[in-house]
């Protein structure tokens, strides 16, 4: 059974992973996710809101070809004292594990969302 954060929604021929959406008071790294076959057009989404001022947010997508061997695919560096929202358009191939990373600094508190969407049609 897939972790409690997985979602995937499918609207028309777009995709949605959705590996976290929630308040954080230290860092995270979520369990991987298995995808199913894809192909090149991705976007890597940050949303974080409720940030409490002095909290900095460092947030990664990470892809790997086995589960174990990780290798950054989409980072948000330095998000600092800031609530908005950031998207990374991915170009490359994806390898079949993804997940996030997410790394506080600072007073942590914040709430935040990574995503993956994928265009089917691409």
């Amino acid at each position: 059974m897939p972790p409690i954060f997985y979602k995937e929604k499918t609207m028309a021929s777009t995709s949605l992973v959705s590996f976290l959406s929630e308040a954080l008071t230290a860092s995270k790294t979520t369990a991987k996710i298995s995808l199913g076959p894809r192909q090149k057009a991705f976007i890597g989404w940050l949303d974080i809101s409720a940030n409490d001022g002095s909290t900095t947010v460092d947030a990664k997508i990470q892809h790997s070809p086995d589960g174990t061997n990780w290798v950054d695919l989409a980072t948000f560096t330095q998000v600092v004292n800031l609530t908005g929202q950031e998207a990374l358009q991915i170009t490359d191939s994806i390898f079949v594990n993804v997940r996030s990373v997410v790394t506080l600094a600072g007073t942590p508190s914040a709430t935040v969302k990574v995503q993956l969407w994928s265009d089917d049609d691409k």
